[in-house]
């Protein structure tokens, strides 16, 4: 053999050697691997025996159903590998595996977020089988809650002394979890074992939250509570006030107990339906309102479809009336929160009226939800509108916070307009109003002259507010200074007018104290 074909046998031979180490490495892995294979195909086992003695799941039965339909395919794929199986070939071994790795894929219960090691395949089976058969006892247990119940906790999705799921689960160091309030009882009450499979415990044993079973609680709650909320709303529509009525209640439990499912209301058009019960006045009008209230507190987005669909006009004739309903101004004060709403609500020429009437109501809880609502109704119109109605404070407000020099103009023209009482021209003595309306007249602008000369002349009509712009140090310069500077006559007329109103109405001290108001007379 010369040194060539040394070289490539020797190659060869090396070659096979690496192949055969590597194929009693994988046999060593296919045996690990069929040991396993094993352990999960008993477990499998006796989780159908538990699943034929159970007859009802608190569990979704879709979720159930999913877990065992991918269990069922790969069971039929195990057995055909079995059957076809050759002992001395590792490629059945490696469809076994597959098969393994599967099975413990489904069991993970990633849907669930209970994730477990990727190489606790064993463990996660018989996990799945304490859930189920934990949740079958819950299933069973009473609802009503005793003594008795609360000192005996069970470590399932579910509370053992009203069958509710678990509100806030923790575990203890067995890594079984409970409700917490429930097993801090059993503790304090000096049982130091675990309910479920009595492991000592700690008189001080740490309890850690459970955050992935919380999460996928609240996650089935959101599921059970959207589901709920769209089969509801479809009976809505029924033409037996009975079933309305139950239907409007079960909503009310819904949306009060998941409030995030309220989302889902504009996907099934719940909004239109309850705004049309409202206006027919079909159903338990409370309930209604309730629904409402609760959509309008934690969905902005439902809020805007509420402005469009009549629900405004229909709460604001629950407000009319001796005994306005307090749901529908709740309802008002969180619609009147978003700003193209708030508008709407303005707009509505009954809205203001009705509203400014609630300030003087008995309950002054009501009185103040009112007065929050007019505070949302920013817009300058809707503050005329109040002031028109007697409630001066927003239009005070408005008037004198750096306003532009026209929009003061328009609002000094319609308070000239307004017919004033005693009562509303002492709710205008302000003295920052007072100074901002005296500095219109400094303005170059005609109308804002006009605007704030036909404002005074109204104002000083009232004895209170004469002794308020007498007090004023601007006003007599302004008024003096139009006389003697301004380029119209009329303009000129009219404040020696003012003035002539305020030397003949004024007592002979405030001559005395006001030089300029002597000058004036003079």
């Amino acid at each position: 053999m010369d040194a060539s074909g040394r070289d490539e046998a020797l190659t060869r031979l090396v070659e096979d050697l690496s192949d055969l180490a590597a194929a009693a490495k994988n046999l060593k892995l296919e045996a690990e691997n069929l040991s396993r294979f094993s352990q999960l195909i008993s477990d499998v086992k006796d989780l159908r025996l538990r699943l034929e003695s159970q007859q009802t799941f608190q569990l979704d039965h879709g979720f159930i159903a999913n877990i065992l339909q991918e269990l069922d395919t790969e069971v039929h794929r195990v057995r055909k590998v079995i059957g076809d199986c050759n002992s001395e070939t590792l490629l059945s071994l490696s469809e076994l595996n597959q098969s393994a790795k599967a099975m413990a894929a489904t069991l993970r219960l990633e849907t669930t977020e209970f994730k477990f090691a990727a190489d606790a395949e064993a463990y996660q089976v018989p996990q799945l089988v304490q859930l189920l058969d934990s949740s079958a006892t819950a299933s069973s247990s009473s609802r009503a809650s005793t003594d008795e119940e609360i000192s005996s906790p069970h470590s399932s999705f579910f509370r053992s002394f009203d069958g509710e799921m678990l509100t806030d689960p923790v575990s203890v160091s067995c890594g079984h979890s409970f409700e917490r309030r429930i097993i801090e009882e059993h503790l304090r009450l000096g049982n130091c074992r675990c309910p479920e499979c009595d492991k000592e415990l700690s008189p001080t044993e740490t309890l850690t939250p459970n955050t992935a079973l919380r999460k996928y609680i609240l996650e089935k709650k959101q599921r059970n509570a959207v589901k709920k909320l769209r089969h509801e709303a479809s009976l809505l529509r029924s033409e037996d006030l009975e079933s309305v009525n139950r239907a409007l209640d079960d909503l009310n439990d819904a949306m009060k107990v998941i409030p995030s499912c309220i989302a889902k209301a504009k996907e099934y058009k719940l909004i239109p339906v309850l705004a049309l019960l409202l206006k027919k006045s079909s159903g338990n009008t409370r309930a209604v309102l309730s629904c409402l209230r609760l959509i309008a507190r934690f969905s902005d987005e439902n809020k805007e479809t509420m402005g469009t669909t009549g629900v405004i006009r229909c709460l604001m004739k629950l407000l009319r009336g001796a005994e306005p309903e307090p749901y529908a101004l709740e309802i008002m004060l969180e619609l009147s929160k978003i700003e193209v709403i708030a508008d709407k609500i303005g707009n509505d020429p009954n809205s203001i009226p009705i509203l400014v009437s609630l300030l003087n109501y008995p309950t002054s809880d009501m009185a103040e939800m009112a007065r929050s609502v007019l505070e949302n109704l920013s817009g300058i119109q809707s503050t005329i509108m109040m002031a028109r109605c007697g409630y001066f404070s927003p239009f005070l407000e408005r008037f004198c916070r750096g306003n532009s020099e026209e929009t003061r103009a328009s609002m000094a023209n319609e308070l000239a307009r307004m017919r004033l009482t005693e009562v509303s021209a002492r709710s205008l003595e302000d003295d920052q109003f007072i100074t901002c309306l005296i500095e219109l007249l400094g303005c170059s602008s005609p109308s804002s002259k006009s605007a704030s000369l036909q404002c005074i002349k109204q104002l000083i009509a009232f004895s209170e507010f004469r002794s308020r712009f007498l007090s004023n140090e601007f006003a007599i310069p302004a008024m003096l200074s139009l006389i003697t500077e301004a380029s119209e006559q009329h303009w000129k007329q009219e404040a020696v007018v003012v003035l002539v109103s305020l030397v003949q109405t004024s007592p002979p001290t405030d001559h005395q104290n006001k030089p300029r108001l002597q000058h004036g007379n003079g």
